[in-house]
């Protein structure tokens, strides 16, 4: 390594830990960001609705668009139904809330951060009466569950997006469970934020912890494969087969004094699968010309790192943030702290979660507690594995951290109760989450 590459090194890991030193928010902020997926399908067949053709999930959006006249379309270039180059619609920004389509058509809606679970549910309840209007109209419905009930991934058609053409393509050679992971599932995720470095690591790892708890009560998937799902947890199952590199834990996460270094570290040597060729460097363009690399494939940098293809340049900041977006673990750091366990689920259930979420990590008697037992090492990541693996194999009868998985829920669930102001302990009426 040259010196000057040595410094550019240097200079790009700074930069990276810059961009999440400015997520830190002031003390008391107890902001939750969510993100769901739902299954747009045919009334009378219950097939998935695909972007193209009448009353297409293209429509859809366009038809969605309109409901909302300050809003704006989300556009990319790509081919339509006949092949012709053109600009397509693939998601909406309504200021507080977007909408977008995730591989095979599934729509997200990601609600910015806010400290009221009731803002939220406003927010998600006024979206599906809009959303509902237009399905009704073109004969679709939505489902809200962790796998597509109806339909094996194989049947399922990717959008035409060039990201996931060349994901697709890349962990179909990674890993067993890719083009089901990427057709099929439908997750639930939540957000929370930190006010400083220690503070990340304190929720992080205990984000992590308390994982295998989430994955269990939010275990909503009754269907694999057009039929009865007998596997629990079948979703996070499916993740663990698609790209050890980057999914599941993070490497060293649940160890010593990990820091925002340590995680862009792992972005930092982490393979980049797709890069959108506007956001790779000039110098690492101009290489895949001289060796020929056709146009058509040029964003694919499959095994390379951004270790490798910013050997030479300075990260945009837009680099960064795409790089962040291509690491996929059950608890992934962008500004703010994203965790990703849970299925797709009906909303009552995702408010719920949402105020576990909240009541838990933002708890400073629970976040101290997991600290202590993780600087300990009374928990480790074999010990997150082990119990999610209990969860898989035993259910209700689970032992996890030492205890049964259902009085552990409840007493978890009581805690977050008990710190939740009164106009939210609503959300976390038993019977919403328990099993």
């Amino acid at each position: 390594m040259t010196e000057k590459t040595e410094l550019l090194q240097k200079q790009n890991l700074n930069k990276i830990v810059q961009m999440m030193y400015e997520g830190c928010k002031s003390e008391g902020t107890m902001n939750l960001g969510v993100e769901l997926e739902h299954f747009i399908v045919r009334k009378d067949t219950q097939t998935a609705v695909c972007y193209y053709g009448r009353n297409g999930m293209q429509d859809i959006l366009n038809r969605l668009l309109k409901s909302y006249p300050n809003a704006k379309g989300v556009y990319e270039r790509g081919k339509d139904s006949s092949g012709t180059n053109s600009s397509l619609l693939m998601g909406i920004d309504a200021g507080n809330f977007s909408v977008s389509l995730e591989p095979a058509a599934q729509l997200e809606i990601s609600i910015s951060p806010r400290e009221s679970i009731c803002e939220i549910e406003t927010i998600y309840q006024e979206f599906r009466e809009h959303l509902d209007f237009v399905l009704d109209a073109c004969d679709a419905s939505c489902v809200t569950m962790g796998y597509h009930p109806y339909q094996k991934a194989e049947e399922l058609e990717l959008i035409p997006k060039e990201r996931y053409r060349v994901m697709d393509a890349y962990f179909a050679q990674i890993g067993n469970a890719g083009r089901q992971m990427m057709r099929a599932t439908a997750s639930t995720q939540i957000s929370i934020d930190y006010t400083s470095c220690s503070d990340f690591r304190k929720k992080y790892q205990a984000a992590y912890v308390l994982t295998p708890v989430f994955k269990f009560l939010t275990d909503c998937t009754p269907v694999y494969e057009g039929n009865k799902n007998g596997q629990l947890l079948r979703r996070s199952c499916i993740w663990e087969e698609v790209d050890s590199d980057r999914t599941g834990i993070v490497p060293e996460a649940i160890s010593g004094e990990f820091t925002f270094r340590d995680y862009a570290v792992y972005l930092w040597n982490l393979p980049l699968v797709y890069c959108p060729k506007e956001l790779l460097p000039l110098s690492f363009v101009r290489e895949l010309k001289e060796t020929e690399v056709s146009q058509k494939i040029s964003p694919a940098v499959g095994r390379l790192t951004p270790a490798q293809i910013w050997k030479e340049e300075e990260m945009t900041n837009d680099a960064i943030w795409h790089m962040m977006s291509m690491a996929f673990p059950d608890v992934r750091l962008k500004n703010y702290i994203e965790i990703r366990g849970a299925d797709a689920m009906p909303v009552s259930r995702v408010l719920s979660y949402a105020a576990l979420v909240k009541g838990l990590l933002y708890n400073k008697e629970i976040i101290d507690k997991i600290d202590q037992e993780v600087q300990l090492q009374n928990i480790t990541e074999h010990h997150i594995k082990k119990a999610e693996q209990a969860i898989q194999k035993e259910g209700k009868d689970a032992v996890v951290y030492r205890q049964n998985i259902v009085l552990l829920c409840k007493k978890l669930l009581q805690k977050a109760y008990d710190f939740l102001p009164k106009e939210e302990k609503k959300y976390l009426e038993m019977e919403k989450l328990c099993k």
